[in-house]
């Protein structure tokens, strides 16, 4: 993709990395990050969110401002697939990268700052392992 920095080549796959499978049993817990806007005229939009992914394959996050968004989630080849079609008017399908040590995930993703939609880089760290 252009305009990612560094080589997602060396990140995990199914066969080479920590996620050698494709159960979500190891996402289980909270994970706290933060969505920046990335191409932003004026000012850049943040928003800072906590994603909890339960056992049963399900993910849920909300914002500080109370935005609340919920879907399924599986893992395949390595990366951490997010679908969503509750709570919003379009639905999201998004594939997040997995950090070597397993616990940061990262993606680029389209969504909401202010009522513009824009490009936002998400950044997610584990806070909390399952309970």
């Amino acid at each position: 993709m252009a305009g990612c920095a560094g080589p997602v080549a060396e990140w995990p796959s199914a066969s080479s990395g920590p996620i050698a499978t494709n159960d979500t049993a190891w996402l289980e817990g909270v994970w706290s990050g933060t969505e920046w806007e990335s191409s932003a005229a004026y000012f850049q939009g943040v928003h800072d969110l906590a994603v909890t992914f339960s056992a049963d394959g399900m993910w849920a996050a909300i914002d500080k401002s109370g935005r609340r968004s919920a879907g399924s989630v599986r893992v395949d080849n390595g990366r951490v697939i997010l679908d969503r079609w509750t709570g919003a008017s379009t639905p999201l399908h998004c594939s997040l990268a997995v950090s070597p040590d397993s616990r940061h995930l990262f993606a680029i993703i389209v969504t909401s700052f202010g009522g513009r939609r824009a490009p936002a880089a998400l950044s997610l760290e584990r806070v909390q392992n399952r309970p």
